[in-house]
Formats: C-alpha cells, structure tokens, sequence
C-alpha cells in the first residue's frame, strides 16, 4: 500500500505527464487537505493561484510542480518519465525516432541510468526525419530516412523492452 506522499507524488507526476485533465486536478488540489503539509505553503498557494483554463496557466504549473518533483523526489520522477517514453515507444503511440531523441535529450540532461546504447542508436538513425515533419522533406529522401530506421527498428525496439522491464521490476 502506498503511503500518503507518495499517493500525492503520483498525482502530482501524472499533471506533469499529461495523464490528468485539469478539471481533475484543480478539484484535487482544492480538496486535498494533504497538499499544503506536503508541498509548502507557497507552493501549495501557488498551485492554487493558477489560472487553469489558459494554456499558460497549465504550462506554468507543470514547470513548477516538475522542478518541485526534481527537487525532492528527482529518482521517482526521472524513471516515471522514461517509463513512459519507453511504454509509448513500444506500443507504437509515439515514432521510434522521436522517443529515441526524447531518451538520448534526457540522458545528456543528467538521466544517467539510461543506457549508453540509445545514444548510438541516436546517432545511427540521425538522419532520419520525424513522421511529424515529413512534408519538409523530399519525398525521397524522406524514405530513404524511414528505411534506414527499419535497419535499427528491432533492435531498438528489443533494447528498449529490456530497459523497460529493469525499471520496472526495480532491477535498476
């Protein structure tokens, strides 16, 4: 059973991760009555003070509580968010290309538990264009891309479900 801070850092991680709308979690926060113990006065104010409705008001509370979850609990929430980049990747929600950069940006950022073979994976498919940008591409070009990803395609995909399955099992 989990206890009550790490009910309140798992709410707190899913805002960040976009796995709560905000209507669900400004009603938590107005009626969570462990919050402000938890947080601190001024950042459990500060949650409060947000004007969810605006894009603004959203990004700036997911900056805040993100640098609130790396400060105190920068192990949990690291491997949280590589847990997902990794789920995303191999259920095919996110392109390959683009979760291995997500993967390769955070280990260069200090996510020093991620295995160095990503980062040679990275460099290996660097020409490879991301599927959101396709239409900047020649139409060639950008299946020669797409192509030279099918090389590393299982590979990738067969490294990634090993990481997956150490941080899950707590093998790491």
């Amino acid at each position: 059973m989990q206890s009550e801070e790490e009910l309140v850092i798992e709410r707190l991680c899913q805002w960040v991760f976009d796995e709560l709308d905000r209507h669900t979690f400004v009603d938590w926060i107005c009626q969570e009555a462990r919050l402000e113990p938890l947080l601190g006065k001024t950042l459990y104010l500060d949650l409060l003070s947000f004007d969810y409705s605006t894009p603004q008001g959203k990004f700036e509370s997911v900056v805040l509580v993100k640098n609130f979850l790396l400060s105190t609990h920068r192990e949990y929430c690291q491997k949280r968010e590589v847990v997902l980049i990794l789920k995303e990747m191999i259920a095919d929600k996110i392109p390959l290309v683009r979760g291995l950069r997500q993967l390769v940006k955070l280990y260069h950022n200090g996510y020093d538990f991620i295995p160095i073979n990503f980062v040679g994976y990275e460099s290996e498919t660097d020409s490879v264009p991301d599927p959101k940008q396709k239409h900047l591409w020649n139409g060639l070009a950008f299946w020669r891309g797409q192509r030279s990803l099918r090389l590393y395609r299982n590979a990738i995909l067969r490294e990634a479900k090993k990481f997956l399955e150490d941080l899950t099992s707590g093998a790491k």
